[in-house]
């Protein structure tokens, strides 16, 4: 057999076995250690249709925020962060959107998080200083601006970011399951099962996917002084992402998700109902920086 063959032949051999060999177990895990500080730069797009009475209204919104996270301490079951709005920028087109313009009075707030190793927020700190800062002393205004912005919002982030992470050794194409309740504004909750899959690696990092089953829990009718709001119908479809993480530092590279929320609200004018079609379209993505990303002043 001619020196080529050979050669061709022990590679052929050589691949196979690597297939055939066992893969080896990846432990994904969070490596912080107390006085650790990053920085988290989120970008969220909502893209809104709301068709009444023949009438279509839209809106588009962009919110870009840097959050620092300093870990204060650490325990073999849970850890204390600080987290802090570096930088708020919210940016909107059509009806209704000024009213997160509110959020970019939360720079310089800081709240103090207790959660368990694996994500689970047992602790929020600094909700009330965040209202008063951003609502001032109007208890009409914070009444409202609580319905939209609220304390288990920021607990849901928290341990969404921090709450992915396998509770054992894994490898490519293991899956594990999370279950969460996702706030939706003053309209209810999404009861939510986040099922993830190990990749395998992406470059240096370990790629993390994640498909959402969502189930939606209306909170009931909501008087909004003359607009009553008496009934809402949503899905969530197309929920999906992935987490990028690095193995090396022990945190997070970035995450990116995305879902599709649609259905009906019955609103009560007067006397008159009126049935609303919504659609709403939410993509976001999360980077995990050292430094901070956003120059000092912008």
């Amino acid at each position: 057999m001619p020196r080529q063959a050979l050669f061709g032949v022990a590679v052929l051999l050589v691949a196979a076995a690597a297939s055939a060999a066992p893969q080896q177990d990846v432990k994904i895990e969070w490596k912080f250690k107390e006085g650790d500080k990053f920085y988290v730069e989120d970008t969220s797009t909502s893209k809104q249709t709301v068709t009444a009475l023949g009438q279509t209204q839209k809106q588009e919104e962009k919110t870009t925020t840097v959050t620092s996270y300093t870990i204060q301490k650490l325990t073999t079951d849970s850890m204390v962060i600080l987290m802090k709005f570096e930088h708020v920028d919210v940016r909107s087109e059509g009806a209704g959107g000024q009213f997160s313009k509110f959020l970019e009075k939360a720079k310089g707030i800081p709240f103090t998080v207790t959660a368990t190793r694996d994500g689970k927020v047992k602790k929020f700190e600094g909700f009330d200083v965040f209202m008063k800062q951003v609502i001032g002393e109007d208890d009409d205004v914070a009444k409202l601006f609580k319905m939209f912005i609220s304390e288990e919002m920021f607990v849901s982030g928290v341990e969404q970011a921090f709450g992915f992470m396998p509770d054992k050794a894994v490898k490519k194409g293991d899956t594990w399951e999370r279950e969460s309740k996702i706030p939706f504004g003053p309209f209810g909750h999404f009861q939510t099962k986040s099922n993830f899959t190990y990749e395998g690696k992406e470059g240096s990092a370990d790629a993390i996917a994640v498909k959402q089953t969502m189930r939606f829990a209306p909170k009931g009718a909501i008087d909004f002084g003359g607009v009553t709001i008496k009934k809402v119908n949503l899905n969530a479809r197309d929920a999906t992402g992935k987490y990028l993480f690095d193995p090396e530092k022990g945190r997070l590279v970035s995450a990116d998700l995305s879902m599709t929320v649609s259905g009906t609200m019955t609103l009560k004018v007067g006397e008159t109902e009126v049935l609303a079609d919504i659609l709403v379209d939410q993509k976001g993505t999360s980077k995990v920086y050292d430094k901070n990303p956003v120059k000092s002043g912008t």
